[in-house]
């Protein structure tokens, strides 16, 4: 009876188990639905797109501080700063739509995923 309970359980929470097994989430805690999951996977990488961009950003001000009047270099430091920023954008804009979307594909399906209107 417990080995049936069991894989019912495995089989209805086929993404909390995954996420359980991978340590995204702690053992035995609750996940509303799907979109809880997918909600943590894209906070987690555009975390670590942000960590990236700003490493970019801090090494392209250090090459430029150190240039020492190469006009190169400068413009390696020059690029490297803005291919960073610009990198940065499109994760914001693409969180934007992404949030967007999600919010427009939940209301229309009638799930509440936690979105709060303004009324």
């Amino acid at each position: 009876m417990a080995q049936a309970e069991t894989l019912t359980n495995i089989v209805k929470d086929p993404l909390k188990d995954v996420a359980e097994k991978a340590f995204l989430i702690k053992r035995g805690a609750t996940v509303g639905s799907p979109l809880d999951l997918f909600g943590l996977y894209l906070s987690l990488m555009l975390g670590f797109a942000g960590v990236v961009f700003i490493v970019e950003v801090v090494h392209g001000g250090y090459m430029w501080m150190t240039a020492g009047g190469n006009e190169e270099q400068i413009k390696k430091a020059i690029s490297r700063i803005t291919n960073g920023a610009v990198g940065a954008a499109v994760i914001f804009f693409a969180y934007l739509i992404t949030a967007f979307a999600l919010g427009l594909i939940t209301e229309g399906a009638g799930i509440d995923a936690g979105f709060t209107q303004p009324e």
